[in-house]
């Protein structure tokens, strides 16, 4: 009998999960076949329910924007996922869905791995307060960054993070601002992330990033990935025309941590070395256009 993992979002046509996944089955030998599902917020219910009764769904993960709304359907949610408020990975056992999150991990390893960028003692800016937000501040607060600031379009939401994350960690500094009101006496950051749902089509004439946050040595994280997806890749590109300091600084996307987080899911569920799912994950994207 075939076993079915799958991920759920919306959209989820761009997702690399799929391919990751099923290199990983094959590679392993497993009887499983992982799929992309798209699925609406008012369907996340209806699809828990589903997973719940199928004999042949044995774990899926969860994308963009229902890593927090999945929490409530959930029968058991482990403490780090509780802290966090967002889960990514979900294992289905007996008629019960338990859930976990590998994107604060994910992230951490692979800004390091591929960076050499440590987070303790470091200023962040965080653009965007959704549910991949959450995994980002817990990991940043974890490894005792000193300032995270969260620049959000919907005050609501950065102010509910800053709250949420300031009573777990009290070593690591939470503040807020609004979207358009970056301006120098915010000084510089170490660190910058994009965790939006901005694409490289948005104003960037108008996107709230200042010069006079950066330095040389900062670096730049699209936590999305693909094309039309960099907005701080594009923002750099234009910036650097008129502050050639810019040209020469660090960035990276997401496809690394995308990686790691899918590599973490995969060798828990099926108990297999994680680092080999890594290497098998990497060699999977080779052969796609655009893919390093």
């Amino acid at each position: 009998m075939v076993n079915f993992l799958f991920v759920i979002g919306d959209p989820i046509a761009h997702s690399l999960s799929p391919v990751l996944h099923n290199k990983c089955i094959h590679q392993f030998k497993k009887k499983s076949l992982y799929l992309p599902v798209v699925i609406k917020e008012m369907d996340v219910e209806g699809f828990s329910t589903f997973a719940r009764k199928s004999t042949q769904v044995v774990c899926f993960n969860v994308t963009l924007p229902h890593k927090e709304s999945m929490m409530s359907h959930l029968d058991w949610v482990e403490e780090k996922s509780q802290i966090i408020g967002a889960v990514n990975c979900v294992r289905v056992s007996q008629g019960r869905l338990f859930g976990y999150n590998t994107d604060a991990e994910a992230f951490g390893e692979s800004v390091f791995q591929k960076r050499q960028f440590e987070f303790t003692g470091k200023r962040i800016l965080l653009f965007g307060a959704g549910g991949g937000s959450r995994a980002l501040i817990y990991q940043l607060c974890k490894d005792r960054a000193e300032e995270v600031v969260i620049c959000n379009r919907t005050s609501a939401k950065s102010v509910s993070l800053k709250n949420h994350f300031s009573k777990q960690f009290k070593q690591t500094f939470i503040k807020t601002i609004p979207f358009h009101e970056i301006d120098e006496d915010l000084g510089v950051f170490d660190l910058i992330i994009n965790a939006t749902s901005l694409t490289e089509d948005f104003d960037m004439s108008v996107f709230p990033l200042s010069a006079s946050c950066c330095q040389k040595s900062t670096l730049f994280f699209d936590v999305n990935y693909g094309p039309g997806r960099l907005v701080l890749k594009t923002w750099l590109d234009k910036s650097s025309r008129s502050h050639r300091f810019l040209k020469n600084v660090a960035h990276m996307d997401g496809q690394d941590m995308l990686i790691r987080q899918a590599a973490k899911s995969f060798s828990f569920w099926y108990k297999v070395n994680y680092h080999d799912c890594v290497a098998a994950m990497y060699q999977s994207i080779k052969h796609i256009k655009g893919r390093p």
